[in-house]
């Protein structure tokens, strides 16, 4: 029987989309001032703000969706909950792990900074944040995930030996 489950969270926005929203302003502003003393160059960087602006306000709402199917894992990124881009797949049968975040040998792994980690993870933690732990040697990667009780008893069911939840 296949098992299948599917979360959705509200996700950080990032420094940078905040940033480039910040500066789409200022360069809106400075257009409006030009458009005083020149008013063709002035209405264009007026312009080219008000279309950063608009594409930097989307970035600014964003949401994850996490689908889980047989232990595979999809993992995509919601824009204004228009635009949907896959941000990773982690095949079941590449997983060596699962583990809480809060373990103490999940923390040893992320203070060392030698192993790649992946985070998307809600704004304000609302579920249990989980580690998958995929890869080997050189190649290990950490995708932390903030998963719900339905979701975490999916990993249990699938993972089994691999599970530490």
């Amino acid at each position: 029987m296949d098992r299948y489950d599917e979360r959705i969270i509200k996700g950080k926005t990032g420094a940078g989309a905040i940033a480039v929203l910040v500066l789409s302003v200022l360069i809106a502003i400075l257009g409006l001032v030009l458009m005083l003393l020149f008013p063709p160059i002035g209405f264009f960087i007026l312009a080219i703000g008000i279309v950063a602006g608009v594409f930097a306000k989307d970035n600014t709402s964003i949401e994850y969706e996490y689908i889980i199917t047989n232990g595979d894992i999809e993992i995509a990124k919601i824009m204004s909950k228009k635009r949907r881009k896959l941000m990773k797949e982690i095949e079941a049968s590449n997983v060596t792990r699962v583990e809480y975040a809060s373990a103490e040998s999940v923390k040893n792994d992320l203070s060392l900074n030698k192993i790649k980690v992946n985070k998307y993870l809600a704004k304000e933690e609302d579920g249990k944040i989980v580690a998958v732990y995929t890869g080997e040697g050189d190649n290990k990667t950490i995708t932390l995930l903030d998963l719900n009780d339905k979701c975490i008893d999916h990993f249990k069911t699938v993972y089994k030996v691999k599970c530490f939840l």
